[in-house]
């Protein structure tokens, strides 16, 4: 177990520092930490191989981050920028391009009935906004054009500083029994 106050980091093969963003996901009983996320841009190049190390203790330093990762809620939903991709998180859940255009989820059922996210609002909650990472969650019910509800879907849609892509992952939840 670790005390908060304990620094976490890693460091490369050649004992350099590399930014690091922690996150504590759970505590023992005590309060004390049980797991944490280290989240951390790694630099290989494709069929090389490279080796990270977790350093913690009294003795780390945590290096600073320049910030160039944003998350900022706005009437529009959440926008994300990367330093070198800016995208938006819709009001309906959905992640919009940066020309401008929405990828709403969609579901087809057996009977050719289709839901999508684009005709329900989401709750969007900025998760982690940190300066190597950040999430946004998005957590909508897939709606046909007549009103009809089939899942309800939870969005995490996560950026990454200086990355020009996003990684989407879905979550789909059954809301009812049939």
């Amino acid at each position: 177990a670790l005390p908060d106050e304990i620094p976490m980091h890693v460091v490369d093969d050649s004992g350099q520092a590399v930014a690091t963003q922690t996150k504590v996901l759970g505590r023992w009983l005590d309060g004390s930490v049980k797991w944490n996320l280290l989240s951390f841009l790694a630099d290989v190049r494709g069929g090389e191989a490279a080796t990270y190390t977790v350093e913690f203790g009294r003795g780390v330093k945590r290096q600073p981050v320049k910030a160039t990762l944003e998350a900022v809620r706005d009437d529009q939903g959440v926008r994300l920028s990367t330093g070198s991709l800016r995208v938006r998180v819709d009001t309906h859940g959905q992640l919009v391009t940066p020309s401008g255009e929405p990828c709403p989820t969609v579901l087809v059922d057996a009977k050719g009935k289709r839901y999508t996210t684009g005709q329900s609002r989401a709750t969007l909650t900025i998760e982690e906004s940190g300066p190597i990472r950040a999430v946004v969650k998005a957590v909508t019910d897939l709606t046909a054009e007549d009103g009809a509800k089939s899942f309800r879907v939870e969005t995490r849609v996560m950026a990454y500083k200086g990355a020009a892509m996003v990684r989407v992952l879905h979550t789909f939840i059954v809301t009812r029994p049939e």
